[in-house]
């Protein structure tokens, strides 16, 4: 399966559509059209705010394969994580999320290249 194939699925999994897709990346829907069913290259920018809105990895866009139980966080890093998290502001844990959303992908990207 391509890019192309695994990012039309997900939209269908996820009960949206190529419009909402390309109004999140800030494009037009006939280039994200273009991209996905004439097998356009998607450029590198946009890999990261795709994943984002298909709430899928890197590394299952680009390969098919989602290896993030690699990441798992040891039980007392996860219950102060927990605790802290539960503290925010609901602003705040809004910010973290999307923060530690980058920070995976940076970590899957940094595997895939260092393998």
């Amino acid at each position: 399966m391509t890019i192309n194939e695994r990012i039309l699925q997900n939209i269908q999994l996820r009960h949206t559509t190529q419009k909402d897709l390309a109004e999140h990346l800030g494009i037009g829907a006939s280039t994200l059209n273009n991209w996905l069913k004439l097998g356009r290259s998607i450029p590198a920018e946009y890999i990261i705010p795709i994943c984002e809105f298909l709430e899928v990895t890197i590394e299952y866009l680009l390969s098919g394969e989602n290896k993030t139980s690699e990441y798992r966080i040891k039980d007392k890093d996860l219950s102060r994580l927990l605790e802290n998290y539960n503290n925010l502001t609901e602003h705040a844990k809004d910010k973290l999320l999307g923060a530690s959303f980058q920070l995976l992908q940076t970590s899957i990207i940094e595997e895939i290249e260092n393998a």
